[in-house]
């Protein structure tokens, strides 16, 4: 939970644009996207002036001095002083930190929209950005924004999570200020600060001897221009944990993260403005150029200067939980009119093209793309389909629920869970396979349960691969937020057998996070119209039904899991625990629905299959 409100780069990635137009401290009356700026470039001139709230020509004059400074003795960036203190259950953590470049430069960079990206290089990750900010009042240089950030949040050394942060901020423009209070964090009941930027007189004592200025004007003349101006970032924090996070050992915790989190982005602004020291101003050219553009375009940005400086910098480059399921996906797609992509069906492609690819050369991509291998009858899974679709037209499936029992031995939990599915058996490991892992989507909260955020197929062999895959499951703490959970595992799948094992690549806080599930059929109409007689197979059983038998699916998972001390240890424990499971039924209910649709949507039409029956080779005897 860091105390850094407003943090964001203004670094363009790439160097040769110019920065955008949200960067600045400014305001204007008549702004626009960029997407109607290019539409539209005729009323664009009709825009009124930019208005910002310090002197251009001045701070453009101390960045000369600070670069040509940093070419002869380079700045040393001093370590921030950083006091914590507990008042009744309320922290109040006091920052001083130095810069070495101008206070508007520093209050820029706190304020700017986009909120980053603050990137950490060494484990290369954003450490904090904005995911969504909206201007609610201005008056002049004040103004009143909502604004939501993610910030990596490190647990134990173990993983890093992305922990959501809902403000309200205040911000002065003019007397670079800024006040902000919580919306919305996890885990905390007071969440509130402020954080002021002023000058410091750097050249002083050297050049003004014992003068002491009190403004940039009595220094400007006592050092004869010659004086640099640093600044004092000035932050008062102060945060209270709900219950039970306010009592010791987990109060520490969180007190201990909050500081090196905000350690963090402190080293964050000094590395940012170390890049512009060493960078120095534009030339005259640049800023000329950034000058007119202003002007003409009315870019609401950090100021001319300072489009036209990014120039300078050469190419920096910013880049911008526990659930069972290692393996899940969707392919239903959102028109129910269009059949489901090709994709989504358990097959190998040796020349798979992306999207992008296939749209700007279909021609190329119908002759040499090969045909897809799949692992079961087509046919009779469009048939089945068929039978599913009638059904539920008449007698809808009643959707049982889970059975799921956990087990402790020595520490290591065993979940075992039952999941039976009203449609056939290679649907449903369809939909657990499936390369995209999703989404699995709760459209009550409006957010995705389960997605792969990378995926990469180490090894195959005809239906057997194995899996290096990232995913993100959507895991509730305390009813008070959703945070996203990191999965990195190794997956073995059968996709003939419909069979997959998995072992944890990292999972946060686990020890131990291994399992397997696997899908075998279920003779639905069994009873009623194969009578006494019992099927082995399906195709005992489509011959004893007259092929009006439907065979749904039996869902089995074994998954074992032990967190890390001291989350082994009650009454942590037992809230992993308990999460676990209920995440874990979200998925299960999010898997049945999926199945609802397929019941509902029927198979494709005629052609529609014809056009993928043509396209796909099987293979029966692997």
């Amino acid at each position: 939970m860091g105390v850094f409100t407003g943090f964001g780069s203004w670094i363009n990635q790439n160097s040769q644009e110019p920065l955008k137009a949200e960067s600045t401290r400014s305001e204007n009356g008549e702004s626009k996207s960029a997407s109607e700026k290019d539409t539209n470039n005729a009323p664009a001139k009709k825009k009124k002036k930019v208005v910002i709230y310090y002197d251009e020509k001045e701070d453009m004059r101390q960045e000369r001095l600070w670069h040509k400074a940093e070419k002869k003795h380079p700045w040393r960036n001093p370590p921030p002083k950083i006091k914590v203190t507990n008042k009744k259950g309320l922290y109040h953590m006091n920052i001083e930190l130095t810069v070495g470049t101008t206070p508007n430069v520093v209050y820029y960079v706190l304020t700017d929209p986009k909120g980053g990206p603050f990137f950490d290089y060494k484990k290369w990750r954003d450490i904090m950005k904005n995911t969504s900010r909206k201007v609610l009042k201005e008056n002049g240089p004040k103004r009143v924004i909502m604004v939501e950030k993610a910030l990596a949040y490190n647990i134990l050394s173990l993983t890093t999570i992305s922990i959501p942060i809902h403000l309200n901020m205040e911000e002065n423009r003019k007397d670079l200020t800024t006040n902000y209070k919580k919306g919305k964090v996890i885990l905390m009941k007071e969440f509130h600060g402020n954080y002021k930027v002023e000058p410091i007189y750097v050249d002083q004592e050297r050049l003004c001897k014992k003068r002491l200025p009190k403004s940039p004007e009595e220094y400007k003349k006592c050092s004869g221009g010659q004086g640099r101006i640093g600044s004092k970032l000035t932050i008062n924090h102060y945060f209270q944990p709900y219950r039970p996070f306010n009592i010791p050992p987990l109060s520490w915790f969180i007190r201990g993260n909050t500081i090196k989190t905000s350690k963090k982005l402190l080293n964050g602004i000094q590395e940012l403005t170390s890049s512009f020291r060493r960078a120095g101003p534009p030339s005259e050219e640049d800023m000329k150029a950034s000058e007119i553009e202003t002007v003409e375009e009315q870019h609401s940005s950090m100021g001319n200067s300072y489009e036209s400086q990014i120039k300078g910098f050469g190419r920096l480059n910013f880049p911008i939980g526990m659930g069972v399921f290692p393996g899940f996906g969707a392919w239903i797609n959102q028109n129910n009119q269009e059949p489901p992509n090709a994709g989504f069906m358990r097959s190998e492609s040796v020349e798979s093209k992306s999207v992008s690819e296939k749209d700007t050369n279909n021609d190329h991509a119908k002759k040499k793309k090969k045909k897809d291998v799949v692992y079961y009858d087509y046919k009779e899974l469009m048939r089945q389909r068929e039978l599913w679709y009638e059904a539920e037209k008449k007698h809808p499936w009643y959707v049982p629920p889970p059975k799921i029992r956990v087990t402790n031995k020595k520490g290591l939990y065993h979940m075992n869970i039952e999941l039976t599915v009203g449609t056939a058996p290679d649907t449903v490991y369809d939909l657990m396979i499936n390369p995209k892992g999703g989404p699995f989507f709760n459209r009550e909260k409006w957010r995705d349960l389960m997605k792969n955020t990378s995926r990469k197929v180490v090894k195959e062999n005809g239906p057997k691969r194995v899996i290096m895959v990232e995913k993100a499951v959507a895991y509730n703490v305390l009813s008070l937020t959703t945070i996203s959970i990191p999965l990195h595992l190794t997956m073995e799948e059968n996709r003939k057998d419909l069979t997959t094992k998995y072992k944890k690549g990292k999972v946060m806080l686990m020890k131990e996070f291994h399992g397997d599930y696997k899908v075998e059929p279920i003779y639905v109409d069994q009873k009623r119209l194969c009578k006494k007689r019992r099927p082995k197979t399906p195709e005992e059983y489509k011959k004893c039904s007259g092929g009006q038998g439907r065979i749904g699916s039996k869902l089995t998972i074994n998954h074992y899991f032990q967190p890390y001390p001291p989350f082994n240890i009650p009454p942590l424990s037992w809230f992993i625990h308990g999460i676990t499971i209920k995440t874990s039924k979200n998925l299960l209910n999010a898997l049945q629905e999926m199945a609802l649709i397929v019941r509902e949507a029927g198979p494709p039409s005629e052609e529609a299959i014809k056009a993928r029956e043509k396209n796909i080779i099987e293979v029966h005897n692997f």
